[in-house]
Parts: C-alpha cells; sequence; structure tokens
C-alpha cells in the first residue's frame, strides 16, 4: 500500500486558516494582559441611582464653567459599515472646537468604535495644557473596559493610554452620558458616528476576537454540513432530515 501524509497540527491550523476572510498582515486586537495601575483622569458613572443621575444631566453640563472644554464620543454600526465621530465645544457648547468623523474597518465592533472615538478625541488635544476637560462617552462597555485591572484588548490599551496622556497636563475626566435623551452634544456625537458609517477616512484598527471566532464558527459549520450532506449515515439522516444542524446546536448548548 502507498505510503499516507502526516500533516502537523500546524499545517492543518493553517491550511483551515487560510480560507478565512482574515487579513494576516493587520494586527489583532487581542493582546497580552497589560496591568492597568496608573490614570491620570477621573471616572464618573450613574452608580446605583441611574434615574437621578439622568435627570440631573442637562444641569451638570449646564453649569460647567465656561473655559472648560467639553467632548462628547459616539461609535455607530449600520448596514453601511462601522463609524466613530466626536465633538470638541467650549463656552457651555456655543463654541465648537473641532469635530469629525471616522469610517472603521467591517471587521470592527461598536465596542471598538466608542473607544476610538474617546481616542482620537484625546489625540485632537494632545497639545492642550492646563485645562478642565470632560469627555463624554454613552458607552458604559467602554469605561468599564479603560479601568480594569488588566487590559486585554489594543483598542481599550490605546485609548486608557491616550487618555492618560492628556490627563497629565490637564485636569480630565471620563463621564457617562444618557444616550437618546435630547442632549445635545450625544445627539451630535451619534450624527457624526453615522456619518462617519459612509466616510472616506477609514482609521486602521485591530481585528477583534469576536470577528475571529464567528469567521471560523461559520466556517466549522458550512464543513459539518458538507460533511453530513455527503457522508452522513443514511439511515440517521432519514430520521433527522433537516434538523441535523439544529440538533447538534441544541446539544453544544446542554
Amino acid at each position: 500500500p502507498s505510503k499516507g501524509t502526516i500533516k502537523a497540527h500546524t499545517t492543518i491550523n493553517n491550511n483551515f486558516m487560510a480560507d478565512l476572510d482574515i487579513p494576516r498582515s493587520i494586527t489583532r486586537d487581542l493582546t497580552i494582559p497589560t496591568l492597568n495601575l496608573e490614570r491620570n483622569y477621573d471616572i464618573t458613572t450613574p452608580g446605583d441611582d441611574i434615574t437621578e443621575y439622568r435627570i440631573h444631566l442637562q444641569q451638570t453640563i449646564d453649569n460647567l464653567p465656561n473655559d472648560s472644554i467639553t467632548c462628547y464620543t459616539d461609535g455607530s454600526r449600520t448596514d453601511t459599515g462601522c463609524g466613530a465621530g466626536y465633538i470638541i465645544t467650549t463656552n457651555n457648547n456655543n463654541t465648537t472646537i473641532h469635530e469629525t468623523s471616522y469610517k472603521l474597518p467591517d471587521y470592527c465592533t461598536v465596542f471598538q468604535a466608542e473607544l476610538t472615538a474617546i481616542r482620537e478625541a484625546c489625540r485632537h488635544l494632545a497639545t492642550t495644557t492646563n485645562k478642565h476637560i470632560i469627555i463624554w462617552t454613552d458607552s458604559l462597555s467602554s469605561i468599564e473596559a479603560v479601568k480594569t485591572l488588566s487590559i486585554r484588548s489594543r483598542t481599550t490599551k490605546e485609548c486608557h493610554e491616550a487618555l492618560n496622556n492628556l490627563g497629565t497636563s490637564n485636569t480630565l475626566e471620563l463621564r457617562w452620558i444618557a444616550a437618546h435623551t435630547g442632549l445635545w452634544g450625544n445627539e451630535r456625537a451619534d450624527e457624526l458616528a453615522k456619518l462617519g458609517t459612509t466616510s472616506d477616512t477609514i482609521l486602521n484598527c485591530p481585528i477583534p476576537h469576536s470577528y475571529i471566532k464567528k469567521q471560523i464558527n461559520d466556517k466549522v459549520s458550512r464543513l459539518n454540513e458538507e460533511e453530513w450532506k455527503h457522508n452522513g449515515p443514511r439511515h440517521t439522516k432519514m430520521i433527522l432530515g433537516n434538523k441535523q444542524a439544529k440538533i447538534i446546536r441544541d446539544l453544544n448548548t446542554l
């Protein structure tokens, strides 16, 4: 008999991954954990009484000192893609310093878009000194991510570093703001983020682990369906019919 070919696990894995829509040249978002031991900015979240916090948001914004710099950030995903945007104001939102939108690669998540908007706003203000700066975001998950002790996301790490850098020469706050409640700054940031989904300006962004995992799961499902179609036991196929995929999913959730 002819000799067979023994394939190493690495070869099998490389062949499997080669067919997936995952660009090899782009950095992965999942990275080696980084200890988050330094924070040069304050964080404000609703705490236990979110209703009371919401009620006083507009009053809080109106009562900020005129010389404070206020930045509203947001991320969005629509049928046209993923986008991020921010608007920077002063003089109680009466003076716009800068506003912009970005398009992120289609594989990016809204979570990455939210963090990217915060990061880019900080980078725009990088030369600002001795100011009171408030960055508003409606993404609690982004706030939780930058204050966690161990950071495993490149996007989160870059956002935290941008906040830290800006906070070294300014009094910097990262605050949560309620979404879709008629607050002007948040509504404008939402518009800019949606506008970013169709923008010509595309930011580089690492591939999220969730995207890679979905690509792998989708391919495994396709291979499984092909194997079942061509080599599945005839009697079992007669009993299960077209319900094989659903049965496997149900068994995996037990």
